[in-house]
């Protein structure tokens, strides 16, 4: 059986990696974390990581609205995909490559 702790870190492990070249001492949460709560990643600036991994979040039907949303994105432009659903908070979905692309031109890098 796979340990979804471990699962979460090996998420995290690759959110990290992923992210440092917008944040060289980027780092896991991984102090008291589990025990109390708070954002994954730190060192991270003014953006509150939470990272999700593993299989539980696959979605086909996200998956199909981001690739909808990629063939109607024009060169240059980056794709973003407001959801709003029923009587629940609105959020934002994009690609990891949208949003390094945000964070290059927020953060000048």
């Amino acid at each position: 059986m796979v340990n979804s702790r471990q699962k979460g870190k090996r998420g995290e492990r690759i959110w990290a990696t992923s992210l440092r070249e917008f944040w060289p001492n980027i780092r896991r949460n991984a102090g008291i974390q589990a025990q109390s709560g708070g954002k994954d990643l730190e060192e991270t600036g003014i953006f509150a990581w939470e990272i999700k991994y593993g299989k539980s979040y696959k979605s086909k039907m996200i998956r199909d609205v981001i690739n909808q949303a990629k063939l109607e994105t024009g060169v240059g432009e980056i794709t973003m995909i407001g959801m709003s659903p029923d009587r629940e908070e609105s959020y934002v979905i994009m690609t990891l490559d949208g949003c390094k692309q945000l964070l290059h031109m927020a953060l000048d890098k």
